[in-house]
């Protein structure tokens, strides 16, 4: 028998006996009792703080944030590699010392900031295989190891195959090295076998898998430089779209802006464009130095557009690269990473004011922090000869320099706990507003109880971070009092909640965002649980791994409970 209606209520003039309460929210709030009538209640938050106090919450949520770098050669036999050092992975060694590998590998690469990164670019360097019709199913087993710890850590990947390893040189582009490529690196026709047989491989462990980055071509990183023999970059381009990344549900991103708009002019209406974004390898900011540029798609790069090859497409002269990416960021998972530090040192160091322009203009999920910060002496190095130390000691970032420069972002970043304002820097910026940063503003519950058992729910969020919540599911929830959920149901699209117009850095500049960002609506209808008691309306935002995101509110307004879900109002039934 349901018991959200009783006689006793009726007579007591409590039909509805919902009380309705938004924790954090302000006095008075509540809801009163309506005989025979709808619900009709509304909660408005307080202005809630999003500063230091709630940093590290928000550096474990998923598909967003700094990430890291791992390269794992898989061998045939380890007598065969003797000088393959302690990351390579050998189809004749035991299931038990390969784990141990691999987890010993992982240590090394992720213990190298103040978190551990939710994200890393794989590298699979296939090293054996290149001329080979099929991959081994021994080494397909040895990668879903690799897989598997990954799930178990909740570490998602940015999946890349070579065959041959980054630390091979320019393998393709010097002739001396072709006969030594040829060892190693598969021709066109081989590699979209594999990428054929890697489809359901993939599509299997697309859970595990933020999104496909380059690969294959030379040493993975889709540049023709590292590859011979050379290769129809369309071909394979498709190939990895239709046969992996449609199927599985996971977009694309290669190293240029060049690949993706020379298939466009070879097929202008080509159906899966939109699964296709961007890893830039090369990010210097956004600045005017002479020689520091990612070949045409460097901001007001010195070259003219014969001298660097930037005629693909509708887009022939320097900046348009560039600019194409501002134009498209928004719709998909935008990556890259800096140059190692011994490549900026002396010379040129990215000041964060420049890094910081590029990863909002062309609204950045993911950056590599190994590069310049991990991949010398685990962070410990002096702002000396460290591009991300030298943000951490040197720099700092202001409101008035954010909005100087026409940078969106989260005004409770600037406070602390009890709401004075404190010092932040470039490197803190960054790490915080990559990919999503939501902040959630009000919230109404309304229902007819008693009569048809459900309450609807909105929620309305902003999103301060410098791009959407990509490969995300979110909604909402009624959770008991020991948190354990009741009911739940999925609302919103995530990939689609912008911080601003998707095309504002285009048509817009303005020299303050703040004023632009965009307010997201979501709705549902819950079913209201048939025992009385107290309970919670809650709000989720999850992975593919079933991993839990907080918002960006203080956590004594909005807890954090259960799995994982945001407490938006407490009920009594």
């Amino acid at each position: 028998m349901k018991t959200t209606i009783k006689l006793v209520a009726l007579i007591l003039a409590v039909l509805t006996l919902l009380t309705v309460g938004a924790v954090g929210c302000k006095k008075g709030g509540g809801a009163a009792a309506y005989p025979t009538q709808d619900i009709d209640v509304s909660a408005e938050y307080d202005p809630l703080l999003g500063g230091i106090k709630n940093d590290i919450n928000l550096y474990y949520n998923p598909d967003r944030g700094y990430r890291t770098e791992w390269v794992i050669p898989i061998y045939r036999s380890a007598a065969e590699h003797p000088e393959a050092d302690f990351r390579a992975l050998f189809e004749d060694d035991t299931d038990e010392h390969i784990k141990d590998t691999i987890q010993e590998a992982y240590r090394m690469y992720f213990d190298i900031n103040d978190y551990t990164p939710k994200l890393v670019i794989l590298y699979i360097a296939f090293h054996d295989y290149g001329k080979l019709d099929a991959i081994p199913d021994r080494a397909l087993e040895i990668l879903d190891m690799v897989f598997d710890y990954c799930r178990q850590r909740k570490t998602k990947v940015l999946f890349r195959c070579a065959y041959n390893g980054a630390g091979h040189g320019h393998w393709g582009s010097d002739l001396k090295y072709r006969e030594e490529c040829l060892k190693y690196c598969a021709d066109e026709e081989t590699m979209i076998k594999h990428i054929k047989q890697l489809g359901p491989f993939i599509k299997k462990n697309a859970d595990v898998i933020h999104k496909m980055s380059s690969g294959f071509i030379g040493n993975g990183e889709y540049t023709y430089w590292f590859q011979y023999p050379e290769v129809d970059f369309e071909n394979i381009t498709k190939a990895i779209v239709e046969e992996i990344c449609v199927p599985a549900g996971l977009q694309f991103s290669i190293r240029l802006p060049k690949y993706k708009l020379s298939l466009l002019e070879e097929e202008p209406d080509y159906e899966y464009a939109y699964l296709i974004g961007f890893n830039n390898d090369a990010v210097f900011g956004e600045q005017k130095r002479y020689g520091m540029h990612s070949g045409c798609w460097q901001y007001d790069h010195s070259g003219t557009a014969t001298q660097a090859n930037c005629d693909q497409g509708s887009y022939h002269e320097p900046n348009n690269w560039w600019e194409y990416v501002t134009e498209t960021a928004a719709y998909t998972s935008q990556s890259g990473e800096m140059f190692v530090n011994s490549h900026f040192f002396p010379n040129y160091v990215p000041t964060g004011m420049e890094v910081i322009l590029q990863m909002a203009h062309h609204r950045f999920t993911t950056l590599s922090s190994w590069h310049t910060l991990g991949e010398t002496g685990n962070g410990t190095n002096t702002s000396n000869n460290n591009v991300m130390i030298r943000w951490i000691e040197t720099e700092r970032v202001t409101p008035e320099i954010l909005e100087a420069n026409g940078i969106l972002y989260d005004p409770n970043w600037f406070k602390d706990e009890n709401g004075n304002t404190i010092s932040r820097n470039p490197y803190e910026f960054i790490r915080d507003h990559l990919g999503y940063k939501l902040v959630a503003e009000n919230s109404n519950l309304s229902g007819k109880l008693g009569r048809l058992g459900k309450l609807k729910v909105d929620l309305s969020l902003k999103n301060y971070g410098f791009a959407a919540a990509f490969m995300l599911e979110s909604g909402f929830a009624i959770l008991d009092s020991k948190y354990n959920v009741v009911s739940t149901v999925k609302a919103g699209e995530p990939d689609k909640w912008y911080n601003l117009a998707p095309d504002y850095y285009v048509t817009e500049r303005k020299s303050s965002a703040q004023g632009d960002v965009l307010t997201h609506k979501i709705e549902a209808e819950l079913d209201l649980p048939e025992e009385s008691g107290t309970y919670y309306v809650a709000f989720y935002l999850k992975n593919t791994m079933n991993d839990f995101a907080t918002l960006s509110n203080d956590p004594e307004s909005i807890p954090f409970k259960g799995e994982g879900y945001n407490i938006l109002h407490t009920i009594q039934i």
